[in-house]
């Protein structure tokens, strides 16, 4: 593997050490080599992408790992409310904040919008499918059998909260929790 000059030590021999160093991953004009760009499906095994890789892996601040889970919640199925109600993650997620990405099938009942948002919030999300401000992607709109997927945070407890729109009580869906990310 090429190595830095060291300062002292490469007398005589500087310029030909960093000539070797940056060869790695420069070509003869300066720019980037191709072989020292790496795609996601590849490992690196290059000199110039190990190189590339340590910069990449030295320079990320956090870590995400996605958890691929399709777990039913254990108390389902969730009857509709019209008040922000608890829901508590935690068995799943554990007692964290999450970002969970939820599988909502409506299993009895009329049509009916259901909204989800993190425990504690303030902030009201659209419930009815006539809102002129958007749910996003934390609200569905679902008749009998039908199915939704929705993006919600946790709070640090692993709980979200969900409420129904005006017509929505005594409706029942079932929640699965199909992938989520634990965030620092």
């Amino acid at each position: 593997m090429a190595t830095k000059p060291t300062p002292g030590a490469s007398d005589g021999t500087w310029g030909t050490e960093m000539n070797t160093f940056l060869e790695v991953s420069l070509d003869v004009n300066g720019k980037i080599a191709t072989e020292a760009l790496q795609t996601d499906s590849t490992a690196p095994t290059a000199d110039a992408a190990l190189a590339n890789k340590k910069y990449v892996d030295d320079t990320k601040t956090g870590t995400a790992d996605l958890t691929i889970s399709t777990t039913a919640f254990a108390g389902n199925p969730v009857s509709t409310v019209t008040s922000w109600t608890d829901i508590d993650l935690s068995a799943i997620v554990g007692t964290n904040a999450a970002l969970v990405y939820l599988r909502i099938v409506q299993v009895g009942g009329a049509t009916t919008d259901i909204a989800f948002r993190t425990n504690g919030a303030s902030v009201s999300v659209g419930t009815d499918s006539n809102s002129t401000y958007g749910a996003g992607v934390s609200a569905v709109t679902l008749a009998d059998n039908n199915i939704g997927y929705v993006l919600v945070l946790t709070d640090s407890s692993g709980i979200m909260e969900h409420k129904a729109g005006a017509s929505g009580t005594g409706e029942t869906y079932n929640i699965f929790v199909e992938a989520f990310m634990i965030v620092n």
